[in-house]
């Protein structure tokens, strides 16, 4: 957003939708960000329904005027967790199923490896590789798969963590099967997207 006296905004709304926090951390539910008094970034919650939405900004004192926020389903199959997090926080993971079929169900992985683990013709993973075990030692697949709702096309999933115990990348990823067509090779993947965790 361009405009003026950004400074001392301290809320937005986005339809009913009231979004106070500045931290990445609060992505899934909404935050933003101030880059100067005349530009700043709205980040809408996560998991909304499409549509156009009335948006605005204010401060104690003044309210900006509206402006309309169209919600889209993603064009591709997207894997998001928040750019940083700290230890203990309960971790929102979302995966959009993008363009695949209403029947596509989603497992999560998640490695501290950034390395692409790729099987010819299985499979092709962003992260969870070893040049030493093929296979990082960190690898983990999340059971059971989860099903994408059918108006936002979105799995998702919430992890407690440890507090104090986790620093450091994680790498995210789901692994997306089609119900209907349950043996498709090579297996469709979302993206991958890393979270720093800090203690």
């Amino acid at each position: 957003m361009n405009g003026t006296s950004f400074a001392n905004v301290n809320r937005a709304f986005v339809g009913t939708n009231l979004i106070t926090s500045t931290s990445p951390e609060d992505w899934h539910k909404g935050d933003m960000r101030i880059l100067s008094d005349s530009k700043m970034e709205v980040y809408p919650p996560q998991n909304l329904a499409l549509g156009t939405y009335t948006c605005f900004v204010r401060n104690a004192a003044y309210k900006s005027t509206n402006f309309g926020g169209k919600v889209v389903h993603n064009t591709t199959s997207k894997t998001g967790v928040p750019t940083l997090q700290k230890s203990g926080k309960t971790l929102q993971v979302y995966t959009a199923r993008g363009p695949k079929p209403a029947t596509t169900v989603s497992v999560l992985t998640f490695s501290i490896s950034p390395k692409p683990l790729v099987i010819p013709g299985l499979i092709s993973l962003g992260h969870g590789g070893n040049t030493t075990t093929f296979i990082d030692p960190s690898f983990t697949i999340i059971t059971p798969a989860q099903l994408h709702n059918g108006t936002t096309r979105t799995a998702h999933w919430a992890f407690p963590t440890p507090p104090g115990k986790i620093a450091g990348n994680i790498y995210w990823q789901s692994v997306m099967f089609d119900a209907a067509n349950p043996t498709k090779t090579p297996i469709p993947v979302s993206t991958t997207d890393v979270v720093n965790f800090y203690k």
